[in-house]
């Protein structure tokens, strides 16, 4: 919202401006009572501390705009404030009917009738105004001069009317002409919002457009295009001006365009080819007073699909296969997240493997949709794959099923790898065992990735691969834990995700995120006192963003007043678990190794299930707590026969 800077002449006005601020839900960056001599020095204060309008009265506002490039709204005595002005005037004087004079600045008052107030006050009324400032007591004692037996005016004014024993009015401003003023600053305010909204849109669909857009004229002849036309044609914007559109993008012929500006009608998605790629175009005619000046072509490179593959991408988007995040939606305060999105943004044009790395519960899957979202696959299903929820047999066989049809195999729905166009998130993929890293490298080594674009790729390789993982990649890879030439294959484009406790300027935005989407859900309404504020901020997050949007769970359900401070969110927070006791498990060292012929441990299984009920089912967690990996806690509870769902 616009930010609004109230620059008053009278400290009387400050109760009224408040309750108009108030009352149109204005954003006051400043609320101050100005000197005339230091009005410069305050306008340009007050712009440095944001303000978007000045709201300022008389002779101050006109020096305002002449001072800044900012909208300076008026204050104005409205006709029902002049009319008190008039007859606390005529009390002044002991005639019946006196003459009466308004001095001020001309912009400073509504339209004044004389002939009205005369009429209805019995007064004879003229009004000397003046422009700007310095020509105040001048025109005060033209009216004197003129016969005026009392006075309004200004301070100045009513100095000089007291040196010479002529008695004078001051005028004053009260909530009236303060209301309407802020009433036109809310219109002023609402249009510089939806000025900067157009001026935001625009830039970025000019600066991370993945999508060309070239303007012609009524003849087809170039006017300007965007980077993306400059970088497919290997040609800069001044190069095509005045050349025929379809003479650089043959596939953009004559008639399409002489079709659209002969009907007056868009032309959509129609496809197109240019070079080794297959491009959707749409062309949308420029109408100025019913007449076609030119058109808007945009086109973006498509993702070719089979009739029974675009059937299943269907079928997985209605099943929730989606990505809701994009990165006008991520909370990006602090510097590290603002870079490391602008880099994201940047991965997101390539056809190479996106891995996310850093702390659990950190918005490495949020950040994987904003990517899938950003480029030419956000139209296509986006799958989440977490490698932790597998045995190894499970990953590998819902990954590299080979598709129907293929040698030796059976009539079965293919690997995600294999199932046409989409992007596939692989959450923990250290989880994946030794063969299925050995599959993934074989798959990704067979992308012709030279060819820069998902558009020109056969559909069994049309998947955009994001990874992520907790784990230093490299450092499992030199422990002999992770595939050293898979990790080299996956790290061309790498984002390291800090966690919360290192950019605290996210914490607050989170919250207010999850906090008002909750409210919104459950139509309940909390507001965190400063202190709670506080106290998030400093708090170390050891869970990231999960533990975040727990916390912002139990703060709704739990905390039943309007306002919640720092001593109940504390209460919410969890404490540190017991660790599992010496008795009920064996040592470390001897849990990661297998038991002697392969018997069961009973000590062993009894661990397991204590861990597993102990996290209700989660197996990542109750793998760290038993200090093994996922893999070794599935092949146990397998050895053991413990059912998948146990503890859940």
């Amino acid at each position: 919202m616009a930010k609004i800077a109230m620059l008053l002449p009278h400290p009387d006005m400050l109760e009224a401006a408040v309750h108009a601020a108030n009352l149109y839900h204005l954003e006051l960056s400043t609320l101050a009572v100005v000197e005339y001599g230091a009005a410069a020095s305050y306008a340009k204060a007050a712009v440095s501390n944001g303000a978007d309008i000045i709201v300022a009265r008389g002779g101050q506002a006109v020096l305002f705009a002449e001072t800044v490039d900012i909208p300076v709204v008026e204050i104005k005595l409205t006709t029902y404030e002049i009319g008190l002005l008039i007859e606390e005037a005529k009390r002044l004087s002991p005639k019946d009917h006196p003459f009466i004079a308004l001095t001020g600045p001309d912009n400073m008052f509504v339209n004044i009738d004389a002939s009205v107030f005369e009429q209805r006050y019995s007064v004879r009324f003229s009004s000397y105004l003046f422009h700007g400032y310095q020509s105040m007591t001048e025109t005060a004692q033209t009216a004197i001069d003129d016969g005026a037996d009392v006075l309004i005016g200004g301070p100045d004014v009513f100095r000089h009317c007291q040196d010479r024993q002529i008695p004078c009015v001051r005028t004053f401003s009260g909530r009236e002409g303060i209301i309407e003023a802020c009433r036109v600053a809310k219109f002023v305010a609402s249009a510089l919002e939806q000025e900067k909204s157009y001026s935001a849109s625009l830039n970025m669909l000019l600066d991370h457009t993945y999508s060309g857009i070239i303007q012609v004229d009524s003849h087809g002849l170039v006017i300007r295009a965007n980077q993306f036309v400059e970088h497919l044609l290997f040609a800069d914007s001044q190069t095509m001006e005045g050349r025929p559109v379809w003479d650089l993008i043959p596939g953009i012929t004559r008639k399409m365009l002489e079709n659209v500006f002969g009907k007056r009608k868009e032309l959509l998605s129609v496809t197109i080819r240019h070079g080794r790629s297959d491009f959707i175009v749409s062309i949308s005619p420029i109408l100025v007073d019913e007449s076609v000046s030119g058109a808007i072509i945009s086109f973006h490179e498509g993702i070719y699909r089979k009739p029974q593959e675009e059937q299943r991408q269907k079928e997985l988007i209605r099943q929730g296969h989606t990505a809701r995040h994009t990165f006008q939606t991520m909370i990006t305060r602090s510097p590290q997240m603002q870079q490391l999105c602008a880099r994201a943004r940047h991965y997101g044009s390539f056809h190479f493997p996106v891995l996310l790395l850093g702390p659990s519960g950190t918005e490495k899957q949020i950040l994987a949709e904003c990517i899938h979202n950003s480029g030419p696959y956000k139209d296509l299903p986006f799958i989440r794959f977490n490698c932790n929820a597998f045995s190894p047999e499970e990953a590998g066989r819902l990954l590299f099923q080979p598709p129907s049809g293929a040698e030796d195999a059976e009539s079965h729905a293919p690997g995600l790898l294999y199932g046409g166009p989409c992007t596939l998130y692989l959450h923990e993929i250290s989880a994946l065992s030794r063969h299925t890293q050995y599959q993934l490298l074989s798959y990704i080594q067979n992308i012709p990735a030279s060819v820069g674009s998902p558009g020109t790729l056969h559909s069994r390789h049309q998947v955009q691969i994001i990874l992520s993982s907790r784990h230093d990649l490299l450092e499992l890879a030199g422990r002999g834990l992770f595939r050293q030439d898979l990790y080299y294959a996956v790290s061309t484009a790498v984002l390291k995700l800090p966690p919360l406790r290192e950019r605290r300027e996210d914490i607050m935005g989170w919250i207010d995120y999850q906090l008002k989407g909750l409210q919104e859900n459950y139509g309940r309404y909390i507001r965190l006192t400063k202190d709670a504020q506080k106290f998030l901020e400093s708090y170390d997050w050891p869970g990231n963003l999960l533990e975040l949007r727990t916390l912002c769970n139990r703060i709704m359900v739990n905390c039943r007043q309007y306002y919640v401070d720092a001593s109940q969110i504390e209460q919410q927070l969890d404490k540190p678990a017991a660790p599992i006791s010496a008795s009920s498990m064996t040592t470390s060292s001897s849990m990661m190794t297998s038991s002697p012929s392969g018997a069961p441990s009973d000590a062993r299984k009894a661990a397991v299930q204590q861990a597993l009920k102990s996290h209700s089912g989660n197996r990542e967690q109750a793998a760290a707590r038993l200090g093994i990996s996922t893999t070794t806690l599935w092949r146990w509870m397998k050895k053991y026969r413990i059912p998948k769902d146990f503890g859940k």
